[in-house]
This record gives structure tokens, sequence and C-alpha cells, in this order.
């Protein structure tokens, strides 16, 4: 079963990407913040992250710059509101671990795709 961990903020955001992501056959966890999804991610085997950057407590770029050195979920897709992430990205360094940026509002049956075809 595919594991995805939904870092966000937003809790109907976050329940409603869990709910279709549940109907495509994964385990869901949630975190609402930036210090709970590290917990997460360091206690549990996760296949895919989706990261808001925006989390309280620990941003998501915060968290894949402090951390990368032991991340190891396959597949990281961020999720933002801002338009210039992918600059922000690629000037940290960190363009490598994200597989796909999302931006707010996107498209369910997209992300769904994109976790398809990230773990199979």
């Amino acid at each position: 079963m595919r594991r995805v961990l939904i870092a966000e903020d937003d809790a109907e955001l976050a329940a409603e990407l869990g709910e279709a992501l549940r109907g495509e056959g994964c385990f869901v966890g949630t975190a609402g913040d930036g210090p709970r999804a590290l917990e997460r991610l360091r206690a549990e085997p996760w296949h895919v992250l989706l990261l808001d950057n925006k989390l309280p407590g620990l941003s998501g770029l915060e968290l894949l710059a402090r951390h990368r050195e032991w991340f190891s979920a396959p597949a990281v897709f961020m999720i933002t509101g801002s338009l210039d992430i992918d600059d922000r990205l690629e000037h940290m360094g960190l363009g490598p671990l994200v597989a796909r940026v999302f931006t707010k509002p996107f498209d369910y049956q997209d992300l769904q795709r994109a976790v398809r075809e990230a773990v199979g």
C-alpha cells in the first residue's frame, strides 16, 4: 500500500486531499505543522510527501533544507500558493528533492496521477 504523508496546515484542504488519495488505495497520514511533519517523517516510512511550503513552525523549504541528508521519501510534491517557488528551490539546491510543484489551486486528478506515477 502506498503511504502518503500530507503536511498541510489547511485542515479542509488536507481532508480533501486525503479523501482523494484514499480513493486511490493509499494510506494517508497528516501533519498540520512543520515540527509534526518532521516527527512523522522520522518515525514512519512514507512513499510520498505532499508538503505545503507555508507550514507553521517550520516551512516546507526549511524542512527540506535542514533535513535533506536523511530525507528518504522517493517522491516529494510541494504545494504552494507562490509562483516563484521553483526559483527558490533551485537557489537553495533543493530542486532535485522535489518531484513536482503544485500551485494552488490545482487539479486533484492531476495530483492523484502524479502520486500513482511516482510509486507505481
